[in-house]
Parts: C-alpha cells; sequence; structure tokens
C-alpha cells in the first residue's frame, strides 16, 4: 500500500533529449498522430448532426399552421421568411460540409483549426443573416425553427470540442514544435546568407579602396614629377597675369565710373551711342576694342559739352569730370590699351603652354576615376549597413524559450 501511494505521488521525472537529436524526436513522436482519429470521430458526429438538421428542415417546411384563423397578410409574411431561412440555413449545410470534407486524411492540426475558425465565421454570417426570419419563424413555429437552431448549437459546440482536444493533444504541440524548428532553421540560413552577404560585400569594398589608393599614389607621383612642377609654374604665371588683367579692369571701372552719370546724359546727344553705352557698361573692354582716335574724340566732346553745359550738371561736379576726362589724352589711352595687349598676349601664351601639356588632363581623369570608385564604396558602406541592421534584426532566443515551454507542458527538457 505504502509503495502504491508512492508511486502514485511522486513527482514524474522529465523526460531528457539533447537538442541536437530534437529535430528527430518530434518528427517520430508525429509518426503516431491521433488526428485522424479526433477528425473521423469528429465526422462522423456532423453528419449525423446535418442529417438531423436535413429532417428537422423538411418538417419546418412542411409544417402547417395550428391557428387557422391568421390574416392572409401575415401567412404571406411568413411563407416569405420560412422559404428565405430554409434556403440560407440549407445554404450553410453544404458549406460546412465542403469545409470539412476529406480533413480524416489531414494529421495537420492547425489546417483543421483554421477550418474550424472558418466555420465559425460562416456560422457568425448565417446568424446575422437568418436572425430576421428566424423570429418571425417563432410566431409561428416555434417547436420546428428551434429544432433548426439546436442543430446548429450542436455544430458549433462539435467544433469547438474538436479544437481543444487538437490543441491539448500532444500531436498538436509536437506539430507546433515542428513548425518552431522549421522557422529557427529558416531564420540561421537567412542569417549565414546575410553574413555571406555582407563578407562579399567587404571584399569587394576592400578592392574599391586598393583601386582608391592605386590611383591616388599614381596621382601623387605626377604631382611630385618635374615636369608637374614646371607646369605648376606656368599655372602661376597664368594665375598672377589673370589678376594683373583684373586689377587693370578694376583699375580702369574706377577712374571711369565717376563720370557714369554724365556719359549716360552724353549717350543720349552723341553721335556714337553705342561706344559710350560699352564704355558705361564696360569699361575695359571699350579701351580694349574702340580705336584710340575715336575714345580721344569720344572724351574731348564729352569734355566740351560738359564745359557748355549742356548735359545739365551742376556745377560743383563739373570740375571734378573736367580733372577726370584729362587724364584720358591720346598717350594714356594708348598706355592702357598696350598694358591690355600685353597681358592678353601673355594670357593666350601661358594658356596654350598649358593646354598643349596633358598632366593636368591626366589628373583631373584620375580624380574622376577616383570619384567614380568612392561613390561606388560609398553604396557598398551603405549595403553592409543594411546587411548588419539585418542580421541584427535575426532573433531565435523567444522562439527557443517557445519551443522549451511547450516540451515542458508535456515533462520534456532539452539539454544542450
Amino acid at each position: 500500500m505504502i509503495k502504491f501511494l508512492d508511486r502514485l505521488f511522486k513527482k514524474k521525472e522529465p523526460i531528457i533529449i539533447e537538442r541536437k537529436g530534437l529535430h528527430s524526436f518530434v518528427e517520430n513522436k508525429l509518426e503516431n498522430s491521433e488526428i485522424k482519429s479526433f477528425a473521423q470521430g469528429f465526422l462522423e458526429q456532423l453528419d449525423e448532426i446535418l442529417d438531423e438538421m436535413s429532417k428537422t428542415c423538411n418538417e419546418l417546411e412542411n409544417a402547417e399552421l395550428h391557428n387557422k384563423n391568421i390574416p392572409p397578410r401575415a401567412i404571406t409574411i411568413m411563407e416569405g421568411n420560412r422559404k428565405a431561412y430554409l434556403h440560407k440555413t440549407r445554404y450553410f449545410m453544404d458549406n460546412i460540409k465542403k469545409l470539412f470534407a476529406g480533413i480524416s486524411e489531414s494529421n495537420n492540426s492547425e489546417n483543421i483549426i483554421s477550418k474550424i475558425n472558418n466555420m465559425k465565421e460562416i456560422l457568425e454570417e448565417y446568424t446575422k443573416a437568418t436572425q430576421k426570419s428566424y423570429f418571425v419563424l417563432q410566431e409561428f413555429f416555434a417547436n420546428e425553427s428551434s429544432q433548426v437552431a439546436s442543430k446548429i448549437k450542436q455544430i458549433n459546440s462539435l467544433s469547438t470540442e474538436l479544437e481543444k482536444k487538437l490543441k491539448s493533444s500532444d500531436t498538436h504541440k509536437f506539430q507546433e514544435i515542428s513548425s518552431l524548428l522549421e522557422k529557427i532553421k529558416n531564420l540561421d540560413e537567412k542569417n549565414k546568407e546575410l553574413n555571406q552577404e555582407k563578407k562579399n560585400l567587404e571584399k569587394n569594398l576592400d578592392e574599391e579602396n586598393k583601386k582608391i589608393k592605386k590611383l591616388n599614389e599614381k596621382t601623387s607621383e605626377i604631382k611630385n614629377s618635374d615636369d608637374f612642377k614646371k607646369l605648376s609654374e606656368t599655372q602661376e604665371k597664368l594665375d598672377e597675369a589673370k589678376e594683373k588683367k583684373k586689377q587693370l579692369s578694376d583699375e580702369i571701372a574706377y577712374k571711369i565710373s565717376p563720370l557714369s552719370r554724365a556719359l549716360r546724359k552724353f549717350a543720349k546727344i552723341s553721335l556714337d551711342e553705342n561706344s559710350v553705352n560699352l564704355l558705361i557698361s564696360e569699361p575695359f573692354n571699350a579701351i580694349k576694342n574702340i580705336e584710340t582716335d575715336k575714345l580721344v574724340d569720344l572724351f574731348s566732346n564729352l569734355r566740351k559739352n560738359i564745359e557748355n553745359k549742356n548735359l545739365g550738371l551742376k556745377e560743383k561736379v563739373i570740375n571734378k569730370y573736367i580733372s577726370i576726362i584729362s587724364e584720358f589724352n591720346k598717350k594714356f589711352i594708348e598706355e592702357l590699351k598696350n598694358k591690355i595687349k600685353t597681358l592678353n598676349s601673355r594670357i593666350k601664351e601661358l594658356s596654350s603652354e598649358i593646354n598643349k601639356n596633358h598632366i593636368w588632363k591626366n589628373i583631373e581623369d584620375l580624380n574622376s576615376r577616383i570619384e567614380k570608385i568612392e561613390k561606388s564604396a560609398a553604396q557598398i558602406k551603405r549595403e553592409i549597413l543594411i546587411c548588419d541592421e539585418n542580421i541584427n534584426k535575426i532573433k531565435t532566443e523567444d522562439i527557443s524559450t517557445k519551443i522549451k515551454e511547450i516540451l515542458k507542458s508535456m515533462d520534456i527538457e532539452v539539454k544542450d
């Protein structure tokens, strides 16, 4: 007696399995499935309920009113609702038969549970669609319509009972574990793919960086050469000549700009309005392009018109204008033109010398290639970051914990 009680209350020792053998253990357990027997028993009871339901529908369809003193209008309403109710009920029965057809051949509990959930949706739609008709029929054929409703409840109860059996069965739990193990496997494969992709990207990035380094070395080699030094000196001379030209242009503009108001007034009465306007807007080009004698005449006529007070200028600025104009004599203009000519000639000569040299172009080509490769490297870096983000998103700890919980409910423990 003591031994019996000891066995009865003794804590059940859990089954210990190694993690590496978990998949095989689960697959072996799934070979002995009770799902088919559950489904077969369900179908047998469902067929029986549907047969009885079909009979109750026939009884409702053929039932006669006990009270013959009902107004014709009420009878018409009753017949319409009876017809509608029977039509929707038989349609519901056909849908249920089709939905559960062949489930006894399935070992997949999740598939059957999914069908049960679909059945509940169909039932909910049927209930909403027949609610009005059912309440009307209750007034005329309470017994017959209640019997039909009773069968509907039996189908719902039978489905709920099957769902409970499936979910509490070991097979369902092992199928859930098998599905979770498959999920872990897929995630592990995805992780391997992403890590391989990252490895390939890092290799490509390394190759791109090597190309950039090689091109930079080539650029440095060119820049350290004697030819480049000579070219740089020529470029400096060109920049210096251009700067002198700019300074001369600013100097000419600075000298002529005070005459702008007088020149604008003079342009309106001048016989060479275009030359006057060019002198106002582009003084450097005016000195460069307009002939010396023409410029001398232009400034001389300007002076005469100022002195003769033909331009409507104030007395206090007349002397200032005349003083400025006095500087622009023939000798001064010729000196400016010679300076401009010398500078332009120097700039042209140095520019030609630089253009004949291919070093700058070679450096530009190298820089262009470096820029292109750097863009490619930047894109690869972004792709590596995306890989890292996706790798970090892959988590299997929660899935493993879920598997342990399911196994624990069956007194099974996994050993690493």
